[in-house]
């Protein structure tokens, strides 16, 4: 196009990659994928500003059901639940790096999981940080659904950071019959894909 705008009756061309046709048919084995109930248990280890919040507060992130609520999204999973009470000190910090998976809680005591679109620096407490390993499992959760935050070590976090990737370099694969088909009508070409139920 030369750079420059697209206007109406523009045609862009568009290239398949035919190496794409080669896993048309494999998923990974049904006994590896997940199945999530109602609730869904998260592991994580604290946080850096772990010291910031009463005692409380730490036990109840521990013990409460957590509601995802509507307004979550790509930054973070907002939740819902009894507000966890910071310290004398409050809720603001100097801002710092922000983590994937860092449990931000603002001063209304309502805890943040921050994810991929996060930003990059943040100045409210983190409680805690999701184990890297569990971040697909809590993305799946839809709002209203409902997750538990269980404390683990760091040498925990990794081994299921370990064991997440060993999976992933080692995910068994099964086939289905599927069929792909290049059909041009009227001079358009589309890619279609046949499979048995």
């Amino acid at each position: 196009m030369g750079g420059r705008f697209l206007k109406a009756g523009d045609v862009l061309p568009l290239e398949v990659d035919e190496r794409c046709f080669a896993r048309v048919g494999i998923r990974p084995a049904r006994e590896v994928l997940p199945r999530f109930g109602e609730e869904v248990s998260v592991s994580f280890t604290w946080g850096p500003e772990e010291d910031r919040f009463e005692s409380e507060a730490r036990r109840l992130f521990v013990e409460s059901s957590w509601t995802v609520t509507e307004k979550s999204d790509r930054m973070g999973y907002r939740l819902d639940g009894p507000p966890l009470r910071h310290g004398p000190r409050g809720a603001d910090i100097i801002s710092d790096g922000i983590a994937l998976g860092s449990v931000q809680v603002p001063g209304d005591g309502k805890p943040i999981v921050l994810l991929k679109d996060r930003q990059t620096v943040g100045g409210y407490t983190k409680i805690g940080t999701v184990v890297w390993a569990h971040l697909p499992r809590l993305v799946q959760v839809r709002p209203g659904g409902r997750v538990r935050f269980e404390p683990v070590d760091l040498e925990c976090a990794l081994e299921e950071r370990r064991r997440f990737w060993r999976l992933l370099h080692h995910l068994p694969l099964e086939s289905r019959r599927r069929w792909a088909f290049r059909i041009s009508i009227d001079g358009k070409s589309f890619n279609a894909f046949v499979e048995e139920a």
